[in-house]
């Protein structure tokens, strides 16, 4: 029984927030005010404080949660990964000099105004200097500027925010003189157990994911127990590729080195090292969207690509079988070949005189 009062107290307190909520939403839009205005009022209003109609926010965090997330999923859905590598420029110096100089002067305010210590004030003002992603992103999409060039900056600060929470926690642990849990270890070696797990992480994306998604050629032949593979180092190898994010097109062509060079490039000025190299499709050679690389530059200058597979130390394959796109040899029902005037005619309607309904 009281797990049916509370859940149908919940439905209940459900039903009147979002109620309050779009009524509060549509009134602040038609004045301009924003969306995350109209939602603050809207709690504010029916919370305890105000008319009482539900109770606080503690029962209700878990559902919050969710919706924060779906937020940031949506936000995920409209941002093509080709935009984000052009905003990486903006994420790593924008965000970094916005969490860094804010967090700064808010320690130095703390420290100086207050009786406290420099290791509590930079736990404080770390913190501080960060935005709340759900309240701003809102705002961007309601006003229709999250695409525009201020929308862009906005966002690449937000983002490089929420990755620098791991480093803040890591520098608070590490001031801790008190940790959370009394048996649990001290500050500073909670710190090395955070930086030995992103160590960790990034190791095993570069030695062990990436051998694993790297494209290492393609079937020329099938035997009964045997198949042979021309390499993308092989001197016959030639593989259309499509470079990102420019979008330019070239081929990755076989010099038996462990670095094959680009050639054919459209327009090499906007190619850059470190550029992702992918199968274009082009020609029917491989599918598209494979992995081959990124772009590096030789001592001589010339565009290679440095391979995501780790040709050198193969142990095992795994093949992609595609079938392909079924071409369209006859125009078929999908082109209708030109009416001439006799058709015309003869597709006319004759007088008789009847009387057609429909």
């Amino acid at each position: 029984m009281e797990t049916t009062s509370a859940t149908d107290m919940l439905l209940s307190e459900g039903v009147i927030l979002l109620g309050a909520a779009v009524a509060f939403v549509m009134l602040f839009r038609r004045f301009g005010l924003g969306a995350v205005l109209g939602y603050l009022v809207a709690g504010a209003l029916v919370g305890p404080q105000g008319l009482g109609l539900v109770g606080g926010g503690e029962s209700k965090l878990a559902i919050a949660e969710i919706g924060i997330v779906l937020l940031l999923f949506l936000v995920g859905l409209e941002l093509h990964p080709a935009r984000l590598w052009r905003l990486k420029r903006d994420i790593f110096a924008l965000g970094l000099a916005q969490v860094v100089t804010c967090g700064c002067v808010l320690t130095a305010i703390i420290f100086y105004s207050t009786g406290f210590t420099w290791g509590a004030a930079i736990a404080l003002g770390l913190p501080l200097a960060l935005s709340s992603t759900a309240q701003v992103l809102p705002g961007l999409k309601s006003s229709g500027r999250i695409n525009s060039p201020f929308g862009e900056k906005v966002f690449s600060i937000l983002l490089f925010q929420d990755l620098s929470i791991v480093p803040l926690i890591t520098i608070i642990a590490a001031l801790s003189r008190n940790p959370a849990d009394a048996g649990g270890p001290p500050g500073w070696m909670m710190a090395g157990y955070t930086v030995a797990a992103i160590a960790g992480l990034v190791l095993a994306g570069r030695f062990i994911l990436r051998p694993l998604l790297g494209l290492v050629g393609r079937i020329s032949g099938v035997g009964e127990r045997t198949s042979r593979v021309i390499m993308l180092t092989d001197t016959s190898s030639k593989v259309p590729a499509l470079i990102q994010p420019s979008g330019q097109k070239a081929l990755v062509v076989g010099d038996n080195s462990m670095v094959p060079p680009i050639d054919f490039l459209e327009d090499a000025d906007q190619v850059r090292p470190g550029d992702r190299v992918i199968t274009s499709g082009d020609a029917g050679v491989l599918p598209p969207g494979l992995v081959i690389g990124q772009v590096a530059k030789d001592p001589g200058g010339r565009l290679r690509v440095r391979l995501s597979a780790d040709i050198e130390r193969l142990e095992f394959l795994r093949v992609l079988r595609d079938h392909g796109t079924p071409a369209v040899d006859t125009a078929g029902d999908l082109v209708v070949p030109p009416e001439t005037e006799e058709d015309l005619a003869e597709e006319a309607p004759q007088d008789t005189g009847e009387a057609v309904d429909g």
